[in-house]
Protein backbone atom coordinates (compact mmCIF):
# COMPACT_ATOMS: atom_id res chain seq x y z
CA UNK A 1 0.00 0.00 0.00
CA UNK A 2 1.30 3.11 -0.99
CA UNK A 3 2.03 6.19 1.62
CA UNK A 4 -1.09 8.47 0.68
CA UNK A 5 -2.98 5.46 1.39
CA UNK A 6 -1.65 5.21 4.94
CA UNK A 7 -2.00 9.00 5.62
CA UNK A 8 -5.96 8.49 4.33
CA UNK A 9 -6.09 5.91 6.95
CA UNK A 10 -4.95 7.83 9.59
CA UNK A 11 -7.04 10.85 9.13
CA UNK A 12 -10.06 8.38 9.03
CA UNK A 13 -9.10 6.75 12.29
CA UNK A 14 -8.21 10.07 13.95
CA UNK A 15 -11.77 11.36 12.76
CA UNK A 16 -10.43 14.13 10.37
CA UNK A 17 -11.04 12.97 7.34
CA UNK A 18 -13.03 15.11 4.83
CA UNK A 19 -15.42 13.67 2.40
CA UNK A 20 -13.50 14.32 -0.33
CA UNK A 21 -10.46 12.11 1.11
CA UNK A 22 -12.75 9.45 2.62
CA UNK A 23 -14.09 9.15 -1.79
CA UNK A 24 -10.07 8.81 -2.60
CA UNK A 25 -10.02 6.01 0.68
CA UNK A 26 -12.84 4.03 -0.95
CA UNK A 27 -11.43 4.75 -4.87
CA UNK A 28 -8.15 3.32 -3.05
CA UNK A 29 -9.58 0.25 -1.49
CA UNK A 30 -10.95 -0.87 -4.77
CA UNK A 31 -8.25 -0.58 -6.52
CA UNK A 32 -5.85 -2.83 -4.60
CA UNK A 33 -8.32 -5.21 -3.24
CA UNK A 34 -5.44 -7.57 -2.00
CA UNK A 35 -3.59 -5.17 -0.53
CA UNK A 36 -7.64 -4.55 1.28
CA UNK A 37 -7.92 -8.23 2.14
CA UNK A 38 -4.51 -9.12 3.50
CA UNK A 39 -4.85 -5.98 5.96
CA UNK A 40 -8.47 -6.68 7.25
CA UNK A 41 -9.59 -3.53 6.86
CA UNK A 42 -12.83 -4.32 6.34
CA UNK A 43 -13.97 -4.87 9.81
CA UNK A 44 -11.53 -2.07 10.77
CA UNK A 45 -12.91 0.42 8.74
CA UNK A 46 -16.37 0.22 10.02
CA UNK A 47 -17.92 0.07 6.38
CA UNK A 48 -20.87 -1.50 5.29
CA UNK A 49 -21.81 -2.85 2.04
CA UNK A 50 -24.41 -2.06 -0.65
CA UNK A 51 -25.28 -2.64 -4.10
CA UNK A 52 -25.24 0.83 -6.51
CA UNK A 53 -23.61 -0.21 -9.95
CA UNK A 54 -25.00 -0.66 -13.43
CA UNK A 55 -24.79 -4.36 -14.28
CA UNK A 56 -21.95 -3.50 -17.01
CA UNK A 57 -19.89 -1.46 -14.91
CA UNK A 58 -20.33 -4.42 -11.84
CA UNK A 59 -19.07 -7.03 -14.34
CA UNK A 60 -16.05 -4.65 -15.26
CA UNK A 61 -14.84 -4.35 -11.39
CA UNK A 62 -15.80 -7.73 -10.77
CA UNK A 63 -13.60 -8.82 -13.43
CA UNK A 64 -11.14 -6.22 -12.02
CA UNK A 65 -11.04 -7.75 -8.34
CA UNK A 66 -11.07 -11.23 -9.88
CA UNK A 67 -7.72 -10.65 -11.57
CA UNK A 68 -5.92 -8.73 -8.63
CA UNK A 69 -6.38 -11.35 -6.18
CA UNK A 70 -5.64 -14.14 -8.54
CA UNK A 71 -2.17 -12.37 -9.14
CA UNK A 72 -1.74 -11.97 -5.51
CA UNK A 73 -2.17 -15.66 -4.76
CA UNK A 74 1.02 -16.17 -6.56
CA UNK A 75 3.06 -14.20 -3.53
CA UNK A 76 4.53 -16.12 -1.08
CA UNK A 77 3.12 -18.96 0.91
CA UNK A 78 2.88 -17.10 3.95
CA UNK A 79 0.92 -14.37 2.19
CA UNK A 80 -1.58 -16.99 0.46
CA UNK A 81 -2.43 -17.99 4.01
CA UNK A 82 -3.99 -14.70 4.39
CA UNK A 83 -5.75 -14.12 0.99
CA UNK A 84 -7.32 -17.65 1.07
CA UNK A 85 -10.13 -16.05 3.84
CA UNK A 86 -9.98 -12.80 1.53
CA UNK A 87 -10.35 -14.40 -1.67
CA UNK A 88 -13.49 -16.64 -0.75
CA UNK A 89 -15.12 -13.15 1.16
CA UNK A 90 -14.16 -11.41 -2.59
CA UNK A 91 -16.26 -14.36 -4.04
CA UNK A 92 -18.76 -14.48 -1.46
CA UNK A 93 -19.69 -10.99 -2.58
CA UNK A 94 -19.93 -11.58 -6.64
CA UNK A 95 -22.11 -14.08 -5.79
CA UNK A 96 -24.48 -11.37 -4.95
CA UNK A 97 -23.29 -8.64 -7.57
CA UNK A 98 -20.66 -6.17 -7.13
CA UNK A 99 -20.67 -4.09 -3.83
CA UNK A 100 -19.39 -1.20 -3.10
CA UNK A 101 -17.57 0.35 0.04
CA UNK A 102 -19.49 3.32 2.12
CA UNK A 103 -18.98 4.80 5.32
CA UNK A 104 -21.50 4.26 7.76
CA UNK A 105 -21.87 7.54 9.26
CA UNK A 106 -19.87 9.20 12.60
CA UNK A 107 -18.28 7.15 14.77
CA UNK A 108 -19.25 7.56 18.29
CA UNK A 109 -17.58 7.88 21.84
CA UNK A 110 -19.02 6.73 24.77
CA UNK A 111 -18.08 8.61 28.42
CA UNK A 112 -19.62 7.75 31.56
CA UNK A 113 -19.16 8.91 35.12
CA UNK A 114 -19.46 6.30 38.01
CA UNK A 115 -21.21 6.91 41.06
CA UNK A 116 -18.64 9.28 43.32
CA UNK A 117 -17.14 10.23 40.63
CA UNK A 118 -17.23 13.64 37.97
CA UNK A 119 -15.66 13.89 34.60
CA UNK A 120 -14.79 16.40 31.68
CA UNK A 121 -14.35 16.03 28.40
CA UNK A 122 -13.55 18.49 25.50
CA UNK A 123 -15.24 17.88 22.14
CA UNK A 124 -13.78 18.18 18.35
CA UNK A 125 -15.39 22.24 17.78
CA UNK A 126 -14.52 23.33 20.92
CA UNK A 127 -17.54 22.79 23.63
CA UNK A 128 -16.59 21.46 26.44
CA UNK A 129 -19.13 19.46 29.06
CA UNK A 130 -18.57 18.44 32.71
CA UNK A 131 -20.74 15.36 33.47
CA UNK A 132 -22.02 14.79 36.75
CA UNK A 133 -22.02 11.31 38.67
CA UNK A 134 -23.96 8.46 37.24
CA UNK A 135 -24.06 10.11 33.90
CA UNK A 136 -23.05 9.09 30.45
CA UNK A 137 -22.65 11.16 27.02
CA UNK A 138 -22.42 10.03 23.65
CA UNK A 139 -20.59 11.74 21.11
CA UNK A 140 -19.19 12.09 17.48
CA UNK A 141 -15.26 11.77 17.37
CA UNK A 142 -15.64 14.58 14.92
CA UNK A 143 -18.88 16.58 13.82
CA UNK A 144 -19.76 16.34 10.20
CA UNK A 145 -22.94 17.63 8.33
CA UNK A 146 -24.82 21.04 9.30
CA UNK A 147 -25.52 20.14 13.11
CA UNK A 148 -23.88 19.20 15.97
CA UNK A 149 -25.67 16.21 17.53
CA UNK A 150 -24.67 14.44 21.28
CA UNK A 151 -26.54 12.13 23.71
CA UNK A 152 -27.12 12.73 27.45
CA UNK A 153 -28.42 10.44 30.27
CA UNK A 154 -27.79 12.05 33.31
CA UNK A 155 -26.73 15.36 34.06
CA UNK A 156 -23.78 17.77 32.58
CA UNK A 157 -22.73 21.50 32.20
CA UNK A 158 -22.30 22.44 28.65
CA UNK A 159 -19.95 25.17 27.83
CA UNK A 160 -20.62 25.12 23.80
CA UNK A 161 -18.82 26.75 21.30
CA UNK A 162 -20.35 29.38 19.06
CA UNK A 163 -20.97 28.38 15.24
CA UNK A 164 -23.95 29.95 13.61
CA UNK A 165 -23.70 27.55 10.82
CA UNK A 166 -24.28 24.25 12.82
CA UNK A 167 -26.38 24.27 15.71
CA UNK A 168 -25.66 21.88 18.95
CA UNK A 169 -28.65 19.49 19.84
CA UNK A 170 -28.73 17.48 23.32
CA UNK A 171 -30.52 14.28 22.53
CA UNK A 172 -32.40 12.97 25.97
CA UNK A 173 -35.06 10.59 26.47
CA UNK A 174 -37.56 13.24 27.02
CA UNK A 175 -36.12 16.61 25.90
CA UNK A 176 -33.74 17.93 22.60
CA UNK A 177 -31.80 21.14 23.70
CA UNK A 178 -30.82 22.86 20.60
CA UNK A 179 -28.23 25.82 20.71
CA UNK A 180 -25.63 28.00 18.96
CA UNK A 181 -23.68 28.59 21.60
CA UNK A 182 -24.25 29.29 25.07
CA UNK A 183 -23.77 28.00 28.75
CA UNK A 184 -26.34 25.55 30.15
CA UNK A 185 -26.83 22.68 32.44
CA UNK A 186 -28.93 19.72 31.66
CA UNK A 187 -30.20 16.98 33.90
CA UNK A 188 -32.19 14.15 32.93
CA UNK A 189 -31.86 10.92 35.03
CA UNK A 190 -34.03 8.02 34.14
CA UNK A 191 -34.53 7.39 37.77
CA UNK A 192 -36.09 10.93 38.53
CA UNK A 193 -39.57 11.71 38.74
CA UNK A 194 -38.25 15.07 36.29
CA UNK A 195 -35.62 16.81 34.19
CA UNK A 196 -34.45 19.91 33.56
CA UNK A 197 -32.71 22.24 31.54
CA UNK A 198 -31.30 25.10 33.66
CA UNK A 199 -29.58 28.37 31.00
CA UNK A 200 -26.66 30.40 32.33
CA UNK A 201 -26.51 32.44 29.52
CA UNK A 202 -27.42 32.99 25.78
CA UNK A 203 -30.26 31.38 24.42
CA UNK A 204 -31.31 27.56 24.09
CA UNK A 205 -34.78 26.11 22.43
CA UNK A 206 -36.08 22.59 24.07
CA UNK A 207 -38.34 20.47 22.76
CA UNK A 208 -39.99 18.42 24.75
CA UNK A 209 -41.56 15.17 22.84
CA UNK A 210 -43.48 11.84 24.05
CA UNK A 211 -44.66 9.64 21.83
CA UNK A 212 -44.66 11.87 18.38
CA UNK A 213 -45.93 14.69 20.24
CA UNK A 214 -43.89 18.30 20.57
CA UNK A 215 -43.66 21.29 22.07
CA UNK A 216 -40.60 23.73 21.71
CA UNK A 217 -40.06 26.62 24.68
CA UNK A 218 -37.51 29.11 24.28
CA UNK A 219 -35.66 29.54 27.14
CA UNK A 220 -33.63 33.25 28.15
CA UNK A 221 -30.60 33.86 30.62
CA UNK A 222 -31.43 32.34 34.61
CA UNK A 223 -34.70 30.57 33.28
CA UNK A 224 -35.10 27.03 33.47
CA UNK A 225 -37.53 24.59 32.12
CA UNK A 226 -38.75 21.50 34.30
CA UNK A 227 -40.73 18.51 33.35
CA UNK A 228 -42.36 16.34 35.13
CA UNK A 229 -43.61 12.73 34.84
CA UNK A 230 -46.62 12.29 36.46
CA UNK A 231 -46.35 8.80 36.30
CA UNK A 232 -43.09 8.36 38.06
CA UNK A 233 -43.94 10.96 40.69
CA UNK A 234 -46.63 8.98 41.56
CA UNK A 235 -44.40 5.70 41.56
CA UNK A 236 -41.48 7.54 43.80
CA UNK A 237 -42.22 6.51 47.20
CA UNK A 238 -44.38 2.96 46.58
CA UNK A 239 -41.19 1.82 44.27
CA UNK A 240 -38.10 3.62 45.25
CA UNK A 241 -35.27 1.69 45.93
CA UNK A 242 -36.73 -1.27 45.56
CA UNK A 243 -35.87 -1.46 41.74
CA UNK A 244 -35.46 0.62 38.96
CA UNK A 245 -38.16 3.39 37.99
CA UNK A 246 -39.66 1.77 35.08
CA UNK A 247 -39.80 3.71 32.01
CA UNK A 248 -43.59 5.15 30.96
CA UNK A 249 -45.16 6.38 27.69
CA UNK A 250 -47.44 9.06 28.72
CA UNK A 251 -48.41 11.45 26.05
CA UNK A 252 -47.53 15.19 27.19
CA UNK A 253 -50.95 15.60 28.82
CA UNK A 254 -49.55 13.39 31.86
CA UNK A 255 -46.39 15.20 32.12
CA UNK A 256 -46.59 18.78 33.52
CA UNK A 257 -43.64 21.47 32.31
CA UNK A 258 -43.29 24.65 34.46
CA UNK A 259 -40.60 27.76 33.41
CA UNK A 260 -38.86 28.85 36.58
CA UNK A 261 -35.95 31.19 37.79
CA UNK A 262 -32.44 29.79 38.39
CA UNK A 263 -32.00 29.91 42.75
CA UNK A 264 -28.87 31.77 43.65
CA UNK A 265 -26.64 30.79 46.19
CA UNK A 266 -24.24 33.83 45.57
CA UNK A 267 -23.38 35.76 42.79
CA UNK A 268 -21.36 33.09 40.85
CA UNK A 269 -23.03 29.89 41.49
CA UNK A 270 -27.03 28.54 41.43
CA UNK A 271 -28.80 25.46 42.98
CA UNK A 272 -28.76 23.96 39.38
CA UNK A 273 -25.01 24.03 39.03
CA UNK A 274 -23.82 23.82 42.47
CA UNK A 275 -23.11 20.30 42.01
CA UNK A 276 -19.72 21.48 39.71
CA UNK A 277 -18.31 23.24 43.34
CA UNK A 278 -19.04 19.90 44.99
CA UNK A 279 -21.24 21.47 46.82
CA UNK A 280 -24.80 19.22 47.55
CA UNK A 281 -27.77 21.20 47.41
CA UNK A 282 -31.26 19.83 48.45
CA UNK A 283 -34.24 22.63 48.60
CA UNK A 284 -37.79 20.29 50.33
CA UNK A 285 -36.73 17.17 48.67
CA UNK A 286 -38.31 14.00 49.81
CA UNK A 287 -36.11 11.58 51.00
CA UNK A 288 -36.42 8.73 48.53
CA UNK A 289 -35.28 11.13 45.99
CA UNK A 290 -32.66 12.78 48.44
CA UNK A 291 -31.76 8.77 48.67
CA UNK A 292 -31.25 8.41 44.94
CA UNK A 293 -28.44 11.26 44.61
CA UNK A 294 -26.59 10.15 47.64
CA UNK A 295 -25.72 6.83 45.95
CA UNK A 296 -24.75 8.86 42.81
CA UNK A 297 -23.11 11.17 44.91
CA UNK A 298 -21.32 8.77 46.99
CA UNK A 299 -21.44 5.39 45.03
CA UNK A 300 -23.35 3.41 47.63
CA UNK A 301 -26.63 1.28 47.72
CA UNK A 302 -29.38 3.32 50.19
CA UNK A 303 -32.64 1.31 51.05
CA UNK A 304 -35.51 3.18 52.98
CA UNK A 305 -37.14 0.49 55.04
CA UNK A 306 -39.91 2.43 56.50
CA UNK A 307 -42.23 4.24 53.52
CA UNK A 308 -43.57 7.00 55.80
CA UNK A 309 -39.56 7.87 56.24
CA UNK A 310 -39.42 8.31 52.20
CA UNK A 311 -41.78 10.85 52.55
CA UNK A 312 -39.86 13.08 54.79
CA UNK A 313 -38.69 16.41 53.49
CA UNK A 314 -35.14 17.76 53.53
CA UNK A 315 -33.91 21.49 53.22
CA UNK A 316 -29.89 22.32 53.13
CA UNK A 317 -26.45 21.93 51.88
CA UNK A 318 -23.25 20.13 52.21
CA UNK A 319 -19.79 20.44 50.68
CA UNK A 320 -16.91 18.15 50.49
CA UNK A 321 -17.96 15.64 53.47
CA UNK A 322 -18.46 12.54 54.40
CA UNK A 323 -21.65 10.41 53.80
CA UNK A 324 -21.44 9.67 57.90
CA UNK A 325 -21.14 13.14 58.77
CA UNK A 326 -24.18 14.06 56.14
CA UNK A 327 -26.02 11.02 57.45
CA UNK A 328 -25.17 13.08 60.93
CA UNK A 329 -26.35 16.76 59.51
CA UNK A 330 -29.38 15.21 58.32
CA UNK A 331 -30.74 13.55 61.17
CA UNK A 332 -30.53 16.92 62.99
CA UNK A 333 -33.10 17.93 60.23
CA UNK A 334 -35.75 14.92 60.69
CA UNK A 335 -35.79 12.03 63.06
CA UNK A 336 -34.53 8.93 61.67
CA UNK A 337 -32.05 5.90 62.35
CA UNK A 338 -29.88 4.06 59.88
CA UNK A 339 -27.20 1.39 59.49
CA UNK A 340 -24.40 0.73 57.12
CA UNK A 341 -23.41 -2.52 55.30
CA UNK A 342 -20.22 -2.76 53.14
CA UNK A 343 -21.70 -0.20 50.38
CA UNK A 344 -25.12 -0.52 51.15
CA UNK A 345 -26.82 2.47 53.70
CA UNK A 346 -30.72 1.18 55.04
CA UNK A 347 -32.64 3.91 56.62
CA UNK A 348 -35.27 2.21 59.37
Amino acid sequence: MNEEFWELLALYHSGEITPAEKARLEQLLLECPDNWLKSGLLEQLSFRLESGLPPEEMERISNKIGQRVEAAMHTSRRKRRYLFTGGAAVLALLAFGYYYLQPVGPTYKQLSAIAGTKTRVSLQDGSSVFLNAGSTLKYPSKFNGRTREIYLSGEGYFDVAPDAARPFIIHTAKMDIRVLGTAFNVRAYEDEAFSETSLISGAVEVTVKEEGQYRKVRLTPSQKLVLHSKALHEQEIDEQQAAPLPKTGKSLHDMDMELDSLAKLDSNLTVETAWMQNKLVFRDETFASLARRLERWYGVKVIIRDPQLATLRFTGQAENISLEKLLLFLQEIQTFNYTAHDNTIIIQ
